[in-house]
């Protein structure tokens, strides 16, 4: 059929009405349903007979008060971004139980703090900001409940995805003040005392934790007036962060350490040596021991006669409170 204005456009004879009710009679009726099939449009499906299916998607249910189902349905499709809310939440929470109150170095820069029992204990926080794996939290884990006797004892753990804050014990004092303060001192003895207590920790941290230490100098090895045991530091970073070297590297460290305390000179035109040039206070047993430090385990040099000089760490209390004095009269103060 063709309108006037409208040459050639072929209109449908019916057009369906969507308000249209189905007459139970006209089911039933076989005529009825031929003469209705002769009535469907040849033309293509006019806008009005889109699916409603395409419409809900347009659609803004939140603006008439209502959730859809394929709404609810699409984020359990959908990854959905993490509350930052809760991000900053497990970043926080450690503060909120500590309060920090004085930023110091020990063994490196640190937030002096207190928990808030009644007693105010003091800890030392250091934030590294690093993703622990499985294996490094449970190296954490294990220092921090075993708490081995050379080691700068774990406190505390808190373990976020991109960093890991470590909370230590504080410790008065570092090799590094005692080597400025008591140099002169310092004896053969003394040296057997610090070698082995420096070897113990290292045998710890390759033993039990198969990694190298790597971080081996005076301002790393912290002692306690209290207890006198000469502790390595910053054992979390060498957790961590992979550190530079092999075992045979931390233990040839203690022999390094050992000339810088009691020769810092030599130590100075030489960092790498291991032999004492002008201490005649020493005997031919120290220095073999020092220059064993290059190729024997750690289980050898412990069983070496030189450390059966070994006193007790009683001895280093005097260093301590030396050191403990001058540093109070010569305060560092420590800035970010």
């Amino acid at each position: 059929m063709n309108t006037p204005g409208n040459r050639g456009t072929l209109l449908p004879f019916h057009l369906p009405s969507q308000a249209k009710k189905s007459d139970p009679a006209s089911e039933d009726n076989p005529v009825n349903l031929d003469k209705s099939d002769q009535q469907k449009p040849t033309t293509p499906v006019l806008s009005s007979q889109v699916p409603t299916t395409l419409r809900k998607k347009t659609g803004r249910p939140q603006e008439r008060g209502e959730i859809s189902e394929s709404t609810a349905n699409e984020r359990g499709r959908f990854p959905v971004r993490p509350d930052q809310g809760k991000k900053l939440n497990r970043e926080s929470e450690v503060w909120q139980k500590y309060h920090r109150f004085l930023e110091a170095d020990q063994a490196g820069p640190g937030i002096i703090a207190h928990d808030h029992t009644i007693d105010h204990n003091i800890v030392v926080i250091k934030e590294i900001r690093f993703h622990a794996s499985e294996s490094q939290r449970r190296h954490l884990y294990k220092v921090l409940n075993e708490k081995p006797t050379n080691i700068v004892c774990l406190t505390d753990l808190f373990l976020n995805p991109l960093s890991v804050h470590a909370v230590y014990e504080p410790l008065e004092i570092s090799m590094h003040h005692i080597q400025a303060t008591s140099r002169r001192d310092i004896t053969e003895i003394d040296l057997a005392i610090i070698g082995k207590e420096l070897l113990q920790g290292l045998h710890y941290i390759h033993s039990e934790l198969g990694i190298v230490y790597g971080q081996l100098n005076p301002k790393n090895v912290l002692l306690s007036y209290h207890s006198c045991h000469l502790k390595l530091a910053n054992v979390a970073c060498s957790i961590l962060k992979p550190q530079q070297g092999d075992y045979s590297t931390d233990i040839a460290a203690v022999g390094r350490l050992l000339v810088s305390i009691k020769e810092p000179g030599t130590s100075g035109r030489n960092p790498d040596s291991l032999q004492l040039e002008c201490s005649d206070d020493v005997g031919e047993l120290c220095r073999t021991f020092i220059q064993s430090t290059r190729n024997l385990s750690i289980s050898n040099l412990l069983k070496h006669e030189f450390l059966q000089k070994f006193p007790g760490v009683g001895r280093m209390r005097m260093f301590i409170f030396r050191a403990m004095e001058c540093a109070a009269r010569h305060p560092v103060n420590y800035t970010t």
